[in-house]
């Protein structure tokens, strides 16, 4: 028995079963060995790349366009975007570092409290309470006055903002790359809240 790899039809063929004259005209003569083996490969989620003499398994992504590469990093930094406006943020309205939610409910609670706290006829004793961690990581409601409310929610802002100016940097850094290996070294950097 002779095993054969074809480029053309992307496969294999055994003498035993498909006659010399059948063979595409591109078909190279492999071993059985490599062709239990690259059918391993494929059956542990790698690819098969038939353009190569001998054939060879390879990672499914090096397989895809550009594009594709391209396409597949930006909803990553998309993702990691939102993780990132998930996770929280600091502030210091109440005078020491405290962590604050900001998961999309956690966000609409801190623009309900803001707004709360700048209606007309709101008494000057005015509070709100507001879950945040303090340094410890000890999470617990605390009240805000007005003043302190508004420049968390400044601050909240401000760090949403910040994750949303570092997608786009970095968007624009996937747009401008010429080869997957340049899409691959972009990453979204470590942070160093944590909620």
């Amino acid at each position: 028995m002779t095993i054969y790899a074809s480029k053309t039809e992307k496969g294999f063929f055994d003498s035993d079963l498909t006659s010399r004259a059948s063979l595409p005209a591109d078909a190279v003569e492999i071993s059985t060995t490599l062709r239990d083996a690259l059918i391993a490969a494929q059956s542990a989620g790698k690819v098969i790349d038939f353009s190569q003499v001998p054939p060879v398994a390879v990672d499914p992504a090096s397989q895809l366009s550009l594009a594709d590469v391209k396409a597949q990093k930006l909803a990553e930094l998309e993702n990691a975007c939102s993780a990132r406006i998930a996770a929280g943020f600091v502030s210091t309205a109440l005078g020491k570092t405290y962590t604050y939610p900001a998961k999309p409910t956690d966000q609409s609670n801190l623009q309900a409290s803001v707004l709360a706290s700048i209606l007309p006829g709101v008494d000057e004793n005015w509070t709100t309470p507001f879950w945040c961690a303090d340094a410890g990581g000890k999470w617990a409601y605390q009240a805000h006055t007005a003043a302190q409310i508004q420049q968390v929610g400044v601050d909240g802002k401000n760090a949403i903002n910040a994750a949303i100016a570092q997608k786009i940097v970095l968007e624009q850094q996937v747009e401008a790359t010429k080869t997957a290996i340049e899409v691959a070294a972009i990453t979204w950097p470590k942070d160093e809240v944590a909620a």
